[in-house]
């Protein structure tokens, strides 16, 4: 599986760069010293690409990513690695011992499946991309790469399909779902006859996903990053919604049947105001959300709870309020500058005010730090200062 223009003197000038890098050298230093030295320009600069994306790669694949190759679209849409190993557990408990993964890209889901000792067909259409793709799986005795259509190959022998839809066309995001590549009818249709697992954008809608499947928003930290289904026996239960987040204190779910479905109440603001994480809102899961805290929405339509007592949860940033004023930039400017305000994190539902724009015009001076939440309470504008909880 190994491909010439990455060969063993290739990858010892990317360590290089790499470790080059690290010490603070810029690119300059290490081209003008690569090239004294009798290496090639084009592997120099081979070299030097592949040590910034290794470097930017550990973000998503920890130390990791210092053996793997990226190009940079394919470092962009690869998937993080603690979540490509969930896919891969995923896959795995559903039965799984083979899979296709069409539109693998550099590899990432790939890597995961292999290492949870599933036999691996990377699918790549793009030749480049599907080079580096062997390169990353050259490790693995049970993976092959192939360079190929994804909607053209043969997935038979596999007992599951892995698929990430190409959102995007060059530089262009694929705004709709029809013009993603493998199409979203090919991908369902997988599910007649394998484990599927489909990877897509967390702000996909919901009435292009099979209401029978099972539906998992994915995130880490504040950032919600994915949207996973999984069908064709791959699902956990029919119909199942839920909500994955990591953060620094671990790994969380919040799960609901789509047949438990049930409305949010509105109620009057309490003592609390509480945010919830951008997985749960795009999962439909306010409701199971609300009753966890024992918390209403603070308006019709506003993904913002509240409630009397305050519970910490992993899916909800929570704020005890302090004071609430009109909106009205003057007020609260002139309360900003009473309170010695010169700190203030601004958030905003409901109001179409960008925080930046207001801050500029509060003018804010002084010691003291808060938050100010701009959104419509019971279907009128208010501004509620609060201070931050969790």
């Amino acid at each position: 599986m190994s491909h010439p223009a990455f060969d063993a003197s290739l990858r010892a000038l990317i360590d290089s760069a790499r470790a080059s890098l690290e010490a603070g050298d810029d690119s300059l230093a290490f081209n003008t010293r690569a090239r004294r030295d009798g290496h090639d320009p084009e592997q120099v600069r081979a070299a030097l690409q592949q040590a910034q994306l290794q470097l930017k790669g550990r973000q998503k694949f920890g130390v990791g990513a210092d053996s793997m190759l990226f190009t940079r679209d394919g470092y962009e849409q690869a998937t993080r690695g603690w979540i490509a190993a969930e896919h891969a557990e995923r896959m795995r408990a559903a039965g799984a011992s083979s899979i296709a993964d069409l539109g693998s890209g550099i590899g990432a889901d790939s890597i995961a499946f292999a290492r949870a000792g599933l036999r691996v067909d990377a699918v790549e259409r793009d030749a480049e991309t599907a080079a580096l793709t062997a390169e990353n799986l050259s490790g693995f005795a049970d993976a092959r790469v192939h360079a190929a259509d994804a909607e053209q190959f043969d997935v038979g022998a596999a007992d599951a399909v892995w698929l990430d839809p190409a959102r995007r066309s060059g530089s262009k995001r694929r705004m709709t779902p029809a013009d993603w590549s493998p199409s979203l009818d090919f991908a369902f249709g997988l599910a007649k006859t394998h484990l599927l697992g489909v990877k897509l954008g967390p702000a996909v809608p919901h009435e292009v996903l099979p209401a029978e499947a099972e539906w998992q928003w994915v995130g880490e930290g504040t950032q919600t990053l994915e949207a996973a289904v999984y069908w064709g026996g791959a699902e956990r239960e029919p119909g199942l919604r839920s909500a994955l987040l990591r953060t620094s204190d671990g790994r969380f779910e919040l799960r609901s049947s789509a047949a438990d479905a049930a409305g949010v109440e509105t109620a009057p603001l309490g003592r609390y105001l509480h945010e919830p994480h951008g997985t749960v809102i795009r999962a439909g899961l306010l409701p199971v959300l609300a009753a966890e805290l024992g918390a209403g929405l603070v308006s019709e339509s506003i993904a913002y709870l509240t409630s009397e007592t305050h519970v910490a949860h992993p899916f909800a940033a929570s704020f005890e309020v302090q004071e609430v004023l009109p909106l009205h930039a003057k007020a609260i400017a002139k309360r900003m500058r009473e309170l010695q305000i010169g700190t203030l994190e601004i958030k905003q539902r409901g109001t179409g005010i960008e925080p930046a724009d207001f801050r500029k015009r509060l003018k804010l001076q002084g010691p003291n730090s808060a938050t100010l939440v701009l959104t419509r309470i019971e279907g009128d504008h208010h501004a509620v200062i609060a201070r931050r909880i969790v």
